[in-house]
């Protein structure tokens, strides 16, 4: 089996919520993906749960991944925020905002963090809810999300659907 890399065949721009501790443990990684167009967000150093951390510790959090995101790129990351798992609540937000980030969710999702997930049910749950202006969660290393991406990629694309970045989905959304 060929072992090609369905996102990069495909052209595909996208933006990238990544950990701090991944991008100072793989800062190879992180450069590639900044090389090809991709934008690097902010997704917490430890992947902390956002309601249970106190704001100091939050912003800490998103200070260091922003830092470590600097020092690998040599210039300021994205204000995009994801908070891991989704969670969130008014404190939250108020600290993210004051932070000068924009909280960034998703609006599909490859169910790819769930072990019992199945290919084919994945797949079904990303086309079933395809629409225009989607922002379609998935995981490195999250369950079948690399055969998920291989079949859901080509099929999204015959449809005549385009994979942008965050500021390029805002900026469209703007005019």
């Amino acid at each position: 089996m060929e072992n090609v890399n369905p996102v990069s065949t495909n052209n595909i721009r996208a933006t990238i919520f990544i950990v701090g501790q991944i991008v100072d443990k793989l800062p190879d990684l992180v450069t590639r993906m900044d090389r090809i167009g991709w934008e690097i967000g902010n997704h917490t150093y430890s992947h902390v749960w956002s309601t249970d951390t106190l704001n100091i510790d939050l912003e800490k959090e998103i200070k260091k991944t922003e830092n470590s995101i600097r020092r690998v790129l040599s210039k300021d990351p994205v204000k995009y925020f994801r908070p891991p798992f989704g969670d969130s609540n008014q404190r939250v937000l108020e600290t993210i905002s004051l932070s000068d980030y924009k909280i960034i969710f998703w609006s599909n999702n490859l169910q790819d963090t769930t072990k019992s997930s199945k290919i084919e049910d994945q797949v079904k749950f990303v086309l079933d809810h395809l629409q225009n202006g989607n922002i379609i969660l998935c995981h490195f290393g999250g369950y079948n999300t690399y055969e998920v991406l291989k079949i859901v990629i080509p099929k999204i694309l015959a449809q005549n659907y385009e994979f942008v970045t965050i500021s390029e989905m805002i900026q469209h959304l703007s005019f």
